[in-house]
């Protein structure tokens, strides 16, 4: 009796899904621009960028119209696709929409905000400000990030938190050279404390005027570097 001769399968070619390599191309460059690798004013060519992430430059293309929609890449006719900086009326744009809706979410804050969640937040000012005194900048600027991040989420208001959540990369960009400042450090920690304590004291309106007045100085401040020659 003769035996059937097994057959081996062909091994198959195993494809990233594409929406896997868009997402890939969109967050490397987008890492990159947040962490100044690629300084803004850098040319973005879509070859070069291909080659280096590693993909072909459909994805790529895909990613540079979507960081254009969201601020951080510029498309300039006949000369090409740049890393955008932030304009003076940027910075305005930006801070219109914050002072009006982190205000409200300070106020909202102040009734439904767990108080240990303020307490902990609280105990983390202490340990910036500590820090700060001994000249750790960077821990400040995380903080400034948690604080803003944690009272916008205790709203538990979706569609305040998605409209913020647009912004956040350009917010972050500010916030790295804002922070960077030794004199505006001390400054947006005292005005974290009059937020955080009008929190835990339950009263919206004395909340929302401590975030409106923080956020102006904030803004204030970037509005000046920039002036000064400051790029964000």
């Amino acid at each position: 009796m003769t035996k059937r001769r097994r057959t081996i399968p062909r091994s198959r070619a195993v494809h990233t899904p594409a929406t896997t390599i868009k997402t890939r191309a969109y967050e490397q460059i987008r890492r990159n621009i947040l962490s100044a690798s690629l300084p803004v004013g850098t040319a973005l060519s879509e070859y070069q960028l291909a080659k280096e992430i590693g993909v072909s430059r459909t994805p790529v293309r895909e990613a540079l119209k979507r960081l254009e929609q969201e601020g951080l890449v510029r498309s300039v006719a006949r000369r090409g696709t740049f890393v955008a900086d932030l304009t003076v009326r940027d910075i305005v744009e930006i801070y219109q929409v914050r002072v009006q809706l982190e205000g409200l979410a300070a106020r909202v804050a102040a009734e439904q905000m767990e108080l240990k969640e303020v307490d902990g937040l609280l105990a983390e000012l202490d340990r910036a400000e500590r820090l700060a005194r001994q000249g750790d900048l960077e821990t400040s600027g995380e903080h400034d990030k948690h604080v803003h991040k944690q009272i916008i989420e205790s709203t538990s208001n979706s569609r305040l938190t998605q409209i913020l959540a647009m912004l956040d990369d350009q917010v972050h960009r500010i916030r790295q050279r804002a922070m960077s400042n030794a004199t505006r450090v001390p400054a947006t920690l005292k005005e974290h404390r009059a937020v955080l304590q009008a929190i835990k004291k339950r009263d919206g309106v004395t909340a929302e005027k401590a975030m409106r007045d923080h956020l102006q100085a904030a803004r204030d401040n970037a509005i000046k570097m920039a002036l000064a020659g400051t790029t964000f």
